[in-house]
């Protein structure tokens, strides 16, 4: 298996999500074709929990990866990593050449 250098090794990919009407009251998920980053995985080390319930922080992963402006990733965007689909919750430079980007993305499940 190939790795990347340095702290960046593990590959996820990005993908936008689209909720399309069906019916009256459901949606069906379609996704964009998506892309793949090398990115430095972490969970947050600090949460406040409330008989066993995350009560302020529902940040259950950060993933740091290396971005361009041609790739605008939003809130509207998901990582999927090891089998699981994340929720991009918030975006934030991590320099002000704005090269490194912090992803905090919350756990939604499985990938189907």
């Amino acid at each position: 298996m190939i790795h990347a250098a340095g702290k960046r090794n593990q590959k996820i990919l990005i993908r936008r999500r689209f909720d399309i009407p069906v019916g009256f009251s459901e949606v069906d998920a379609e996704y964009s074709k998506g892309i793949y980053k090398w990115a430095k995985v972490t969970q947050p080390t600090s949460s406040t929990y409330f008989y066993s319930i995350q009560t302020e922080n529902v940040i259950t992963h950060y993933f740091e990866i290396i971005a361009s402006n041609r790739e605008p990733i939003s809130i509207d965007y998901e990582v999927v990593w090891n089998g699981h689909v994340y929720k991009i919750k918030r975006c934030r430079w991590l320099d002000h050449p704005k090269k490194y980007l912090l992803l905090e993305c919350e756990e939604i499940g499985s990938n189907e």
